[in-house]
């Protein structure tokens, strides 16, 4: 007779390291999908299967109740991975916090308040509180950091974010997450007291509520100005401005990370000519792309001056701003030095203004300073 003692299976599991991985990776994918149907079914109207089975009433109720059985049988699958693992409470609560985090998405996304601080400042808060008890980090702040770090990979392909949105939210997130991180641990090791700790954690609440409705805003209309010399005569900088934009490579890194135009329409500098570029913007870098075009015309027009207003923009910068006018001056200030002044307005339409109103403006002035060398100087001039 065989004698040996039988391992239970979730013994086994936890005794081997690489099973338990694998196991984990099993889970994570199977409670990913989960995630995606539950939210497809509560909101079906944003998923981008119920868009191709629309246009048939029968297709639609099959997809939503296939969705419901599958849901279901993930749930399960889930239930018997936690009990024959090495899962702890703590785990399965910090990846329930990522399907709240998908859902909370699109319900903001749905009452368009996804350019608010709830999104921003709401959505890590949340996520810190779900993650400060979780992870293998000796302390709450890296815990917190730990979950975030995995939402943030994570909101690509389960959550739809693109890669530009997860590149500017994540210092924000990242900001959130360590306060409250900092605020756990000292009151852990009675630093602080609770009494201490409130009046930020209510800042911090507070802070979440810009932008959820007009009365809760700051001023969103901003104007950025600026000046260059550059060696050119004014005649040459003015034939420059005729000439259709082509933006080069040698622009500031963090420039890089949008994407390019291209125009597909150029009529001129006279008043009335319209620019059209044309912007490709994968959001999972080569996948999902979204397509647009941003349209402006001249409305005014001098012999040292050019002023457009941009009449069309359904391009990945509308998530961002709103595109509103573009003024470009140049004054001879020699027969070879010109004074060029490039001003751009816009709209902001993303909260808190602290950080999006700086990084905004910050961005479009680097966009300013690269117009000013690639549609103003001539080649010829360009350092």
């Amino acid at each position: 007779m065989n004698d040996r003692k039988r391992i239970p299976t979730n013994q086994f599991i936890a005794r081997h390291p690489i099973i338990n991985w694998a196991a984990g990776l099993v889970f994570l994918t199977i409670f990913g999908f989960a995630a995606v149907l539950g939210v497809n079914i509560i909101t079906p109207k944003t998923s981008f299967i119920s868009d191709i089975v629309a246009d048939s009433e029968a297709l639609l109720y099959l997809y939503r109740y296939g969705l419901v059985f599958v849901f279901f049988l993930f749930v399960m699958l889930m239930i018997a991975w936690v009990y024959f693992s090495k899962t702890t409470k703590a785990t399965v609560f910090g990846l329930l916090g990522i399907a709240l985090t998908g859902l909370l998405i699109h319900v903001l996304t749905h009452n368009h308040l996804q350019g608010s601080a709830l999104f921003y400042i709401g959505l890590p808060l949340l996520l810190a509180y779900v993650f400060k008890n979780v992870g293998s980090a000796k302390t709450a702040t890296g815990g917190i950091l730990q979950g975030i770090t995995l939402v943030m990979l994570l909101s690509g392909p389960f959550l739809q974010e693109g890669f530009i949105c997860v590149v500017m939210a994540a210092p924000l997130f990242y900001i959130i997450g360590g306060i409250i991180g900092l605020i756990t641990d000292n009151l852990r090791k009675k630093s602080i007291s609770k009494l201490q700790a409130s009046p930020i954690l209510m800042l911090v609440a507070v802070m979440s509520l810009e932008g959820s409705h007009p009365n809760l805003s700051f001023n969103r209309d901003h104007t950025v100005r600026v000046e260059q010399v550059i060696v050119a005569s004014a005649e040459a900088v003015a034939h420059q401005l005729e000439q259709p934009l082509v933006l080069g490579n040698d622009v500031p890194t963090y420039l890089k990370l949008f994407p390019f135009p291209t125009v597909t329409k150029h009529t001129g500098t006279q008043l009335g000519a319209e620019t059209t570029l044309h912007f490709v913007y994968y959001k999972h870098f080569y996948f999902s792309p979204k397509i647009g075009d941003l349209t402006y015309q001249v409305s005014a027009r001098g012999d040292n001056v050019i002023e457009s207003q941009v009449i069309k923009d359904d391009s990945y910068v509308d998530t961002y701003m709103d595109w509103k006018t573009s003024k470009v001056s140049w004054q001879a200030l020699d027969a070879e030095h010109t004074k060029v002044i490039w001003e751009i307005s816009y709209r902001r339409k993303l909260d808190p203004a602290w950080y999006f109103g700086t990084l905004e403006y910050f961005t479009t002035s680097l966009m300013a300073n690269a117009l000013i060398k690639y549609a103003a100087t001539p080649e010829s001039a360009r350092g």
